[in-house]
């Protein structure tokens, strides 16, 4: 009876992981993906980061992101 129950357990647990790859294929990407820092700056809902190095010692490159909506909300003009 356990063997059943272990392998009802595997089977679903795959039907969830194809789904949450069908989901993350279907996102599509950020409008500030890939922008240059001239082009990041100019658009509104964009920002700049920084390059930087992080505690683990790996390297980040500088790339432009898109501003999370708690942020956007404040600096968004009334």
């Amino acid at each position: 009876m356990a063997a059943i129950t272990v392998c009802i357990a595997a089977v679903s647990g795959q039907g969830w992981a194809a789904e949450a790859k069908k989901k993350a294929a279907a996102r599509t990407p950020s409008v500030c993906v890939g922008l240059s820092e001239s082009a990041c700056a100019g658009n509104a809902i964009c920002y700049w980061r920084k390059a930087a190095t992080l505690k683990s010692g790996k390297k980040r490159k500088a790339h432009c992101r898109k501003k999370p909506k708690r942020m956007a909300k404040q600096i968004t003009p009334t």
